[in-house]
């Protein structure tokens, strides 16, 4: 496992960007009201991001 990278409430746009430099997949997850993961909306307060290129994963953390 790599470093864990907090974006300080931008993954969003972070995990944009590097998808588009790295050409990779990405995957925004939010919180339940009850904490449990789910898929990030758009409007959705994110928790987590991870972004997969080149073979690697690349976790980053935004703070809610």
């Amino acid at each position: 496992m790599g470093p864990y990278i907090n974006f300080q409430g931008r993954a969003r746009e972070a995990m944009a960007f590097y998808q588009k430099v790295l050409r990779g997949n990405v995957d925004l997850r939010a919180a339940t009201q009850q904490g449990a993961s789910q898929p990030a909306g758009p409007g959705d307060r994110m928790m987590h991001a991870q972004l997969e290129a080149d073979g690697a994963r690349r976790p980053g953390q935004t703070r809610c």
